[in-house]
């Protein structure tokens, strides 16, 4: 009995033992339960209607209103900076948010409320945004704030799909919505998205219309360093305005997709291959001095084809001058398209391309001008490119010739190119856009064409220019001056203040790299005695990018081969108030030419500028006379 009572006890005991082990072993793995944000209210108002309440003054927001929407984009790439985007159904919109690592929380497909009632809603150039109130203007949600204002509900879910926007129509509605634009392809081809030293920069893409579309990165973006990549592809991200410009915000690198190179097939009817046969040339300069009036163009070496209706390019004189000229005046056509093309030019990486423009009895912008590389006898295998290019429009005035500014090639073809390359320049118009265009003087060469002058220019003995004949936001083109762009596109433009006219120039809102442009008198004859004033303002200040030039060699081409030696002017600077006119002083020149010297010289003004330093000049009574 004794035994089977001992056996007894240690099998209870083993039971024992073993129902508890097993209690602790489940203690032990038991994992922690999942917090799922939720929350006990409902949104009142959508993301439309919320934007559609902004007067466009920054206003504190008093009404209990409530949106929500899923986050579409978040700072976790670095594009974006302590900002996210959320969308609804009807909008997006985004929010500012003084808190680092938001992607942490508020990752993609989360769903969130905002409690919106004592936040601010402003805007930052156009592009309406929600947050708080800074220096007068929309700022960030303080850190303390947030957790009274933005709630997560549920777990992070599916990313609301793109939508596909037409680059040609207006896109308005989807402004702070995730979108995609389809085969695109990028203007500047292997150049860093961002480069370092420049907060952010823009890039641009077009589809095969030539509709263009700005991509803007922060050089805090992890795929900041990450070259344009070649051919045509697609793009997400969130679309933005600044002012009447759109621009796109990738959010990484999964929002650029396909772009191996390949051109895909242009379509149907809208570009033009030359005959491949055409013999090449080093450098070309077109005057239309053989040209016919009222005659289609037909210039050896050179493409002029309608690709849509019958209109094509033609000659036409006015009084002595010769020009190319496009129009869809009292046409028959539904539309028309037409294309002049220049010969293949051998391509080097110094080339440049200037001409001018005008326009007369303006109804739409009707012209652009393209680049086609990788051009042999195979159009699948070709690429037409558009040239950024200033142009005359709406505000030039009727009959009025705009110079294009030097355009350095390098900027439209692949890195390391070799071959031929082509300059198109293509009218669309229609029965109602009957825009007339003229395009003339257009030079390829490695010394580039300047504007506002060129060729001989006939000497004078003194200079009083109140830029008095200027337009406002043209180009200016006077008469013996040159106005060159040395980089970028960017030239001194005319600007008209109440009645005050000047000559101004600005890297203010640039697309390119840099900005290097000359104003340059005419020739000036030398004789002992001959002094130099003019009077300077500044705006905006962010750099000193104005200074005051001398050449006694340059012979109106030779811009960076000739010898210039600054001036030492006086001149407006940080110390100055805005628009405040700061006079130079009297100069003499008799300081800055050699001993003995007999000749011409020129003054030039030359202003140097970049997406950062973005400071505005003027300059105006620049006059050259004998001392009084």
């Amino acid at each position: 009995m004794n035994f089977l009572k001992n056996k007894l006890f240690y099998f209870i005991g083993f039971i024992a033992v073993v129902t508890i082990f097993t209690g602790c072993v489940k203690g032990d793995f038991d994992e922690p339960p999942i917090n799922i944000p939720t929350v006990d209210f409902e949104a009142n108002t959508t993301i439309a209607q919320l934007k559609a309440s902004y007067t466009g003054i920054l206003d504190s927001i008093s009404d209990d209103i409530i949106i929500k929407g899923v986050v579409v984009a978040n700072d976790e790439s670095g594009n974006l900076y302590k900002q996210m985007v959320i969308q609804d159904e009807t909008g997006g919109i985004m929010l500012l948010i003084d808190k680092s690592y938001l992607y942490t929380e508020y990752k993609l497909g989360q769903r969130i409320y905002v409690k919106c009632k004592g936040m601010y809603l402003g805007d930052y150039n156009k592009l309406i945004q929600l947050g708080y109130i800074y220096n007068n203007a929309i700022g960030r949600l303080p850190e303390v704030m947030v957790e009274d204002h933005i709630f997560r509900d549920s777990l992070p879910g599916k990313v609301p799909a793109p939508v596909n926007i037409d680059l040609a129509h207006n896109n308005s509605a989807y402004i702070n919505m995730l979108v995609r634009v389809e085969n695109v392809h990028f203007l500047e081809v292997g150049v860093p998205f961002a480069p370092q030293g420049i907060s952010a920069t823009n890039r641009t893409i077009a589809d095969a219309s030539g509709k263009e579309l700005i991509v803007r990165t922060s050089q805090y973006a992890n795929f900041a360093s990450m070259l344009t990549p070649a051919g045509y592809g697609h793009l997400q991200g969130i679309l933005t305005i600044y002012q009447t410009t759109y621009q796109l915000l990738i959010r990484d690198t999964a929002d650029i997709i396909g772009f191996s190179g390949a051109t895909p097939p242009p379509p149907s009817g809208d570009f033009v291959f030359p005959n491949p046969d055409i013999p090449a040339v080093s450098s070309l300069e077109e005057n239309f001095d053989e040209i016919t009036n009222q005659t289609d163009i037909s210039i050896p070496g050179w493409t002029n084809e309608a690709t849509k209706g019958n209109r094509k390019w033609q000659g036409k004189i006015y009084q002595t001058e010769y020009y190319a000229q496009a129009t869809s005046y009292n046409s028959t056509d539904a539309e028309n398209v037409t294309w002049l093309v220049t010969p293949p030019v051998i391509y080097s990486n110094n080339l440049i391309l200037n001409f001018k423009s005008a326009m007369a009895y303006y109804k739409h912008d009707g012209l652009s001008v393209w680049i086609l590389t990788n051009y042999t006898a195979n159009p699948e295998t070709a690429t037409w490119t558009q040239i950024n290019a200033t142009l005359a429009n709406s505000a030039s005035g009727d009959n009025n010739w705009v110079s294009s500014g030097d355009i350095p090639l390098s900027n439209y073809v692949p890195a390391n190119y070799t071959g031929n390359i082509y300059i198109g320049f293509r009218y669309e118009g229609t029965q109602t856009n009957t825009t007339t265009y003229r395009v003339d003087e257009v030079k390829i060469n490695t010394t580039g064409g300047g504007g506002g002058g060129g060729g001989t220019i006939t000497p004078v003995s003194e200079v009083h220019e109140m830029f008095d004949n200027v337009q406002n936001d043209v180009d200016i083109n006077i008469e013996g001056w040159l106005n060159l762009a040395q980089e970028g596109t960017r030239l001194w433009r005319g600007k008209i203040f109440n009645t005050e006219k000047y000559a101004q120039a600005t890297s203010y809102k640039t697309l390119d790299n840099q900005n290097i442009c000359w104003l340059i008198t005419p020739p000036v004859m030398y004789e002992g005695g001959k002094i130099l004033n003019f009077k300077s303002a500044k705006a905006y200040w962010v750099h000193d990018g104005l200074s005051v030039w001398i050449s006694t060699d340059f012979n109106g081409s030779n811009l960076t081969t000739a010898t210039w030696t600054p001036i030492n002017a006086t001149l407006a600077g940080q110390a100055n108030a805005d628009h405040e006119w700061i006079s130079s002083g009297n100069i003499s020149i008799s300081n800055y030419v050699p001993q003995g010297f007999t000749g011409n010289f020129y003054i030039a003004f030359k202003y140097i500028g970049n997406a950062v330093n973005t400071t505005t000049f003027r300059i105006d009574e620049v006059n050259i006379g004998p001392a009084k």
